[in-house]
């Protein structure tokens, strides 16, 4: 039953729709949610951009397929894709945050 149910169901960044042997879960990123990103979309200084999440394998930083939105609220950063930075998840907004970017 949970399969067709996954099938009718989704979740979008930063929230994930689990599927283990108990059935489905919909989880929500802890308060201070932090992501090591990679920019698939250009950054505009004060404007937001698409990036994919990196996960470390032990030994270097490897993409995975998921994308979050990060905005850079104080205007003070630009970039293009293919660069590197920390995102932080705002709880109260509900955004991903940059708070530093590779020059």
């Amino acid at each position: 039953m949970t399969t067709g149910l996954k099938n009718r169901l989704s979740a979008a960044a930063p929230l994930k729709l689990l599927q283990h042997p108990g059935g489905l879960q919909l989880v929500a990123p802890p308060p201070e949610a932090a992501e090591v990103v990679q920019l698939t979309t250009t950054l505009a200084l004060g404007g937001s951009a698409r990036a994919r999440v990196l996960h470390y394998d032990g030994s270097t930083w490897k993409q995975t397929t998921q994308e979050i939105t990060v905005h850079d609220v104080v205007g003070s950063m630009e970039g293009t894709p293919g660069k590197r930075g920390l995102a932080w998840f705002h709880r109260q907004s509900g955004l991903w945050i940059l708070w530093q970017l590779e020059c």
